[in-house]
This record gives structure tokens, C-alpha cells and sequence, in this order.
């Protein structure tokens, strides 16, 4: 236990299959970082390894401790299983990694053979994998479209943290209109089967479920049908905020904001003077940051420095617009042209919440000009967070150069398939 205590970082775990239900245990310390040299990796610790694995009455948990770099462990069966998971219900601390045989494997029988938490596992370690530079982006694709069927929240919610960042950071063009293709199709058939409206008895989970498809579909894969929905449900909302699901709210007044004119944006701003709740306030306010057009982009920017947006939400205002692919570069123009401005208005600890979200800026180009024009005007409240969002920039592009040749092959095998 005290190595756990007292070394930094955690394990990634590679487990291979060796003769005699064997498996060959491998440890190092796990980095996000693909350039982090094998010296700084190598390290061990006393690792309390549970493996899942299949046989013909069901699955089988066997413990393991692992004490050193690697070491071969027995499984208790005469014959291999015809499948295994290194981290049974997701209850070690490391991340581990399987053989492709091994991961095709899982990825036949996912719902049937990993609870909901050891999916949930599954998808963040393979990802972390891609990030690090130790797995292909094929390889994370594959597991997120064996979960087009998937029905737990936590599950869809943690694919869509990263399927957003490959739209948002990597796919361009016509990779991206099929990669987005893809999850629309992937995930469409669960949100017609839902639909957009709660039976007055329907349960959390479903209601959440729904939450997530549309995320995917709407906000990720920005799908022409739910985004009209979405405009026609905004009109029966502004008319009636009973009209419409409470977990549906946000995502509806976001989506609908997307490609709308300069009179929805008016509707916007009257219904955050006329707002009932702060909620209610900060929903449509905030979503001011999610109109695309270039002239409403501009009214949203110039309304920051005014007394209609309250200080504490000036900042997030901004970090919106980072992420707004209509408005990130006339955001960062306009916060580099006011900046002495903007800092009257925006505390200290919000400067470095919003120096954080510059790597949505995604071109390399902008991390170069955050440097340089961070160093003319320094926060030391944000002198961390600068370095962060630097090396984020950097490891942003690092993944873009190394996955954008793989999305395309995947895309392309998929629709010879």
C-alpha cells in the first residue's frame, strides 16, 4: 500500500494471453503524453488485479496480485476463455489494455458480458489509449459503434466527451460530414424509438437516455432532422415553458440557436430580461453564445463589455463562443483588442477559466498567439492555466496529425462495407 502512497501517476495494465490459460502481466506508468520517454514510464507497483472472464456457466472474477513490471498469473480453467476483462467492475486503479483479439472479442458481446461501469471503463480507457499515442482512433471507433444500442446514461455520456472533441478538433470537410454521418446513424435509431416527449410516468433513466441521443445526434452530429425539431420545439417553449422536458431544455434552446436569425436572437435576449428563474436567465443567456452568424456573434461580444451581462457570466460567455465554430475567432480578435476592458469585468479566477478553453481555438496558430500575447499581458493568477492550455494545444495537434488518416480509412471501410 505504500508505494501506492508514495509514487506518483497510476499503471496501465497490458494483459496478453500466454500458453496454459496463462496471461503475460505487463506494468508502466500511464501518461497522456505520447512524448514522455520509456525511462519516466517504467515503474511498478503491488497491483490488485481482477480479471472478468467468460466460461460455460456465465462469467468468473479471479484475483490476482501482480508485484512487478511483469509477471505471468494462471487463470483456474483448463481451457483459454473465450473472452476477458482486466478490470472486473471497474474497480482498480489503473487503465488495461487488451490484445485486439482479445478487444474484438468483448466488442462482440459488450451488452452481455460487461456490467454498464466496465463499459463505461472500457470507453475511457481505450480513448485515454488513442490520446497517449498507444492505440489507434480505429480502435476507439469500434467500441463506440458497438454501443449503438447502448442504454446507460453514464455510458452514452462518456462516449460523447470524446466524440465531440474529434469533431471539434480533428475532422474537417468531408471527413467530417461522414464522421457526423455516422453518428447520426449510429444513434438515431434510439432517439426514434424515444422520441422527444416523457410519458407523464416515464422513468429518470429513460428520460436522461433521451437527454444523451440528442446530445450525440444533435449537438455532436449536428443531424438536419433534430435540429429542426429542435427549432419547432424552441417555438412551443418560448410560448410555454411547461412545453417541454426539463432535461430537454438546455439542449433545445442551444441547438435551436445554432443557425438562427437575427429575430430568434432578439427572442433570446426578451426572454432573458423576462426570465421567471435565474435558471431560466442564465439558459438563454448564456446560449446567446450559441448563434453563429458573424453580425449576432458581434452583438453577443460588444453586450459582454455592457451592464446586460452580469460579471460572474462574462467569461463563460466567451468560453462558449471558444467552442462556437461561427464565432471562436472573433471571440479571441475581441478579447485581444478589449483586454484591458474585459479585465475589468472579469475576476481573476474566471481569467484563468477562460485561458483554459483556448485549445478550442483549435489551429496550432492560436497557440502560439495565446502564448505570445499571455506573455505581453500577464495573469499570475493564470500562469498555470496558461501552461495547461499550451501543452493542450500541443497534444491537440499531436493527435490530430496521428488520428486524421485513420477517422478517414475507418469512415471509407465502413461505407464499402
Amino acid at each position: 500500500a505504500q508505494a501506492w502512497i508514495e509514487k506518483p501517476g497510476f499503471p496501465l495494465v497490458s494483459i496478453r494471453r500466454v500458453a496454459r490459460a496463462g496471461l503475460r502481466v505487463r506494468q508502466v506508468r500511464f501518461f497522456s503524453d505520447p512524448a514522455v520517454s520509456a525511462a519516466r514510464r517504467r515503474s511498478a507497483w503491488p497491483l490488485p488485479l481482477v480479471v472478468k472472464r467468460g466460461g460455460d456457466a456465465g462469467s468468473a472474477v479471479d484475483r490476482f496480485l501482480v508485484d512487478g513490471a511483469s509477471r505471468t498469473v494462471r487463470l483456474p480453467v483448463r481451457k483459454s476463455p473465450p473472452w476477458i476483462y482486466g478490470n472486473a467492475e471497474a474497480g482498480g486503479f489503473y487503465r488495461v489494455s487488451h490484445e485486439p483479439a482479445d478487444h474484438a472479442a468483448l466488442l462482440g458481446r459488450l451488452g452481455e458480458v460487461l456490467t454498464s461501469v466496465e463499459r463505461q471503463a472500457l470507453v475511457g480507457d481505450r480513448w485515454a489509449m488513442v490520446r497517449a499515442g498507444r492505440a489507434a482512433i480505429e480502435s476507439f471507433l469500434d467500441v463506440v459503434d458497438a454501443l449503438g444500442a447502448e442504454t446507460d446514461y453514464d455510458v452514452l455520456d462518456g462516449i460523447a466527451g470524446p466524440l465531440g472533441l474529434i469533431d471539434e478538433q480533428i475532422v474537417e470537410g468531408e471527413t467530417q460530414q461522414r464522421f457526423r454521418a455516422w453518428i447520426a446513424g449510429r444513434f438515431g435509431a434510439q432517439l426514434a424509438a424515444l422520441g422527444w416527449s416523457a410519458a407523464a410516468d416515464e422513468a429518470d433513466a429513460r428520460r436522461l437516455r433521451r437527454a444523451a441521443i440528442i446530445r450525440l445526434t444533435g449537438s455532436i452530429a449536428e443531424s438536419p432532422p433534430v435540429l429542426a425539431e429542435a427549432r419547432r420545439r424552441l417555438d412551443a417553449y418560448l410560448a410555454d415553458r411547461s412545453s417541454l422536458e426539463p432535461n430537454l431544455a438546455d439542449a433545445v434552446v442551444s441547438l435551436a440557436a445554432r443557425e438562427a436569425d437575427a429575430a430568434t436572437y432578439d427572442r433570446y435576449r426578451q426572454a432573458v430580461t423576462a426570465a421567471a428563474t435565474p435558471q431560466e436567465r442564465r439558459r438563454f443567456l448564456l446560449n446567446l453564445a450559441s448563434f453563429r452568424r458573424p453580425e449576432l456573434v458581434a452583438r453577443t461580444l460588444e453586450a459582454t463589455l455592457g451592464e446586460e451581462v452580469p460579471t460572474q457570466d462574462v467569461a463563460f460567455l466567451y468560453m462558449r463562443l471558444f467552442s462556437n465554430r461561427g464565432g471562436r475567432d472573433a471571440c479571441w480578435r475581441f478579447l485581444t483588442r478589449h483586454w484591458k476592458a474585459i479585465r475589468r469585468r472579469v475576476p481573476p479566477l474566471m481569467v484563468s477559466r477562460l485561458v483554459e478553453t483556448t485549445p478550442a481555438l483549435r489551429d496550432p496558430r492560436y497557440g502560439r498567439e495565446v502564448a505570445r500575447f499571455f506573455r505581453a499581458h500577464p495573469v499570475a493568477e493564470a500562469a498555470r492555466s496558461l501552461k495547461q492550455a499550451l501543452e493542450m494545444f500541443r497534444l491537440n495537434g499531436g493527435l490530430r496529425r496521428r488520428a486524421t488518416p485513420g477517422i478517414a480509412r475507418w469512415l471509407a471501410r465502413r461505407r464499402a462495407e
